[in-house]
């Protein structure tokens, strides 16, 4: 059997940044990092990142420093939330071998990473234009070298991001395209695939088969069927004679599809049910519902739950607004994205309705 080490690198047991050697081969599992920690975060005399509870340092670059990426053969993703650290690594690192991750988890990737960076300069703008006006607030006019000095904060700020709109891009560009159960052959004598992990449209859990020799690695899944994603696919772990949990997860939930899936409908159901019961409370009561939340995901479950409730109570169906700046985009994704949808939605694609 030949031996593995797998070394996880992220903070936080959401996100997964996992560093594999299988012999002589090197790669890496996800990408993510705690996104916020990325920019709502002021830097240090030294240039590195800080929160402002705990004055813990989160810069992600000092973990990365320790890998060397001139060994790293590729690089694998789980899911959308999975890409935060993607555009640093494709960018100003050594690596120089091939990204995968299915179109969907693509798609919905770039749209985090740019809704991510235009919040936090939308939001430091401001601060700077208010800290910049605020020694002039007793006069009706601000000073050039008020804005002037604004700017500059903006600039020294933005040079402390670990990456640019431009290099998201760039890093989009690496990524090849897969299917779910497609073999790709990455290096000699390895072969990798991923199976549907129910998180979200396009999410997966990869495989990795060197000399015959299967290992799994289970990102963020969930058996819950009554959601906008392709179902959870349990081959991922009957092929598998090692399995890397990325997540926090107790591995007995997994042992038991058919009850674990009955378990999670449960769950998702009452929680949305509440929400849509206090949505269409408010709404009776001629009030406005305000959801804070990601343009993508489960939000779109909600809003479609929501809809489906006020038109059985024969209620007039209210304006639907996503305030964002990737919100158009990730709408038409889920038109468009049928194969990775559920066997319940790909069917009403045929039907003169939204999926």
């Amino acid at each position: 059997m030949p031996s593995i080490s797998v070394v996880s690198f992220s903070p936080h047991e959401r996100f997964h940044l996992l560093l594999c050697e299988l012999d002589d081969t090197m790669f890496i599992v996800d990408c993510g990092w705690p996104l916020d920690s990325l920019y709502s975060d002021q830097a240090d005399d030294t240039g590195k990142l800080r929160t402002a509870k705990s004055d813990t340092r989160l810069d992600p670059r000092d973990a990365l420093s320790t890998i060397n990426w001139a060994r790293v053969d590729f690089i694998l993703l789980s899911n959308y939330e999975q890409m935060t650290l993607l555009p640093y690594i494709t960018e100003y690192t050594e690596f120089s071998g091939p990204v995968y991750a299915t179109e969907p988890a693509k798609a919905y990737g770039r749209c985090v990473l740019e809704e991510g960076l235009s919040a936090a300069l939308h939001d430091k703008a401001s601060d700077a234009m208010q800290g910049g006006s605020s020694s002039m607030a007793s006069t009706s006019n601000v000073s050039h070298s008020s804005w002037s000095h604004a700017a500059n904060g903006l600039d020294k700020w933005q040079a402390q991001l670990p990456y640019t709109q431009r290099d998201i891009v760039a890093a989009m560009e690496k990524i090849t395209d897969v299917r779910h159960n497609e073999i790709i052959s990455p290096v000699p004598f390895v072969q990798v695939y991923t199976r549907s992990s129910g998180y979200s449209i396009g999410s997966a859990n990869w495989t990795v088969e060197y000399k015959n020799h299967r290992t799994a690695f289970i990102s963020t899944s969930t058996f819950a069927t009554c959601l906008h994603p392709q179902e959870w696919d349990p081959k991922v772990l009957s092929d598998a004679q090692a399995i890397v949990f990325c997540d926090a997860v107790d591995p007995a939930s997994y042992e038991d599809d058919e009850v674990g899936a009955a378990r999670a409908n449960a769950q998702v159901l009452q929680r949305i049910n509440q929400l849509c019961s206090t949505a269409i409370s408010t709404m009776k009561q001629r009030g406005r519902v305000l959801l804070i939340g990601e343009p993508y995901g489960v939000t779109q479950d909600i809003f479609q739950l929501i809809a489906e409730h006020i038109q059985s109570l024969n209620l007039p169906l209210p304006q639907f607004i996503f305030i964002s700046p990737v919100a158009e985009r990730t709408l038409q994704y889920g038109n468009i994205m049928g194969e990775w949808l559920c066997e319940s939605k790909q069917a009403l694609l045929y039907l003169p309705e939204y999926p």
